[in-house]
């Protein structure tokens, strides 16, 4: 059991990798095409990515055999999954890229009051602990002076809560249906519906698509893929609260790569915001000794 527990929480630090590195490619991409284009391009790469490995690892006539638990996990995550980017998208026009980071990454805390409420299910102490030290290591690295509250902050807020319905219906899911499956069917959702928003509301062409190629293979092939392939298979293993915590370090990672790749320089907030981040998730991640087990725990 601990061994499963920590491949899962390792192959979640996996995803935040490469989901961190991803908004180097995501700004490439969006000074070349449209958001509902960029996201419809990519997650098309991504379910093809997904079909090949689905073929290689349980041979092709499985691409035509779903159970109802598999279908209805797909359909409900992608469709969350499609909201929570679409809003989250409209709210950065009316709020700061910084408070809509901060709003965005609140799932954190979100994810284990929604386990409360819904499912009954009893979090320790260290857990709640974590969850506020990881909250306070986001606001150090995401706010900078920024106060007040307006439609764009809303918008962010709603996108953290359809996010979050999103990681409780993959955990649910992936562990009553074939996570693989899940996931082909979230990026084949996702593509539609951006599809659909690109024709209506955006005009693309196909030089467009060229400019933004290396961004659209990169999110799509790597991004979506590689990480949310891995994230499906690594919640069948993870506690949810603990996922979203692991998950949120990709704002550290994107830090990182913006440093290395792009030469942003991090302020001293920002990195002691990453270091109190990191000591959240080590205090959730730690073994408790047996002796303190009923005070710490409950």
């Amino acid at each position: 059991m601990k061994n499963t527990k920590a491949l899962g929480n390792a192959l979640l630090l996996a995803v935040a990798f490469v989901w961190g590195i991803c908004f180097i490619f995501k700004a490439m991409g969006a000074s070349a095409v449209g958001a509902f284009t960029f996201n419809a391009t990519r997650m098309f790469l991504a379910a093809a990515a997904m079909a090949a490995v689905i073929c290689i690892t349980q041979g092709p006539k499985s691409l035509l055999k779903y159970d109802r638990p598999t279908v209805m996990g797909g359909l409900i995550s992608g469709f969350l999954l499609t909201f929570s980017n679409v809003i989250q998208q409209h709210g950065l026009m009316y709020t700061t890229s910084g408070k809509c980071a901060f709003i965005s990454t609140l799932n954190v805390i979100i994810i284990p009051i929604a386990s409360l409420i819904l499912f009954k299910r009893r979090q320790g102490g260290k857990v709640w602990l974590g969850v506020v030290i990881g909250v306070c290591g986001l606001y150090l690295m995401c706010i900078n002076g920024e106060t007040g509250i307006n439609i764009g902050d809303v918008l962010c807020l709603l996108s953290a809560l359809f996010f979050t319905a999103h990681l409780l219906s993959s955990g649910k899911y992936t562990r009553e249906g074939d996570s693989l499956k899940i996931c082909l069917i979230e990026f084949l959702v996702i593509c539609a519906i951006c599809t659909v928003m690109a024709l209506i509301f955006e005009d693309t062409t196909m030089a467009d698509i060229k400019a933004g190629a290396i961004a659209i293979l990169y999110t799509g092939l790597i991004s979506g893929g590689l990480g949310y392939g891995l994230q499906m298979v690594a919640q069948k293993y993870a506690d949810p609260v603990t996922a979203s915590l692991i998950m949120s370090t990709q704002t550290i990672f994107a830090a990182l790569a913006g440093w290395i790749v792009l030469h942003e320089i991090m302020s001293g907030r920002e990195l002691i915001g990453c270091a109190v981040l990191l000591l959240g998730i080590l205090i959730v991640e730690m073994p408790v000794p047996e002796r303190f087990r009923k005070e710490i725990m409950h």
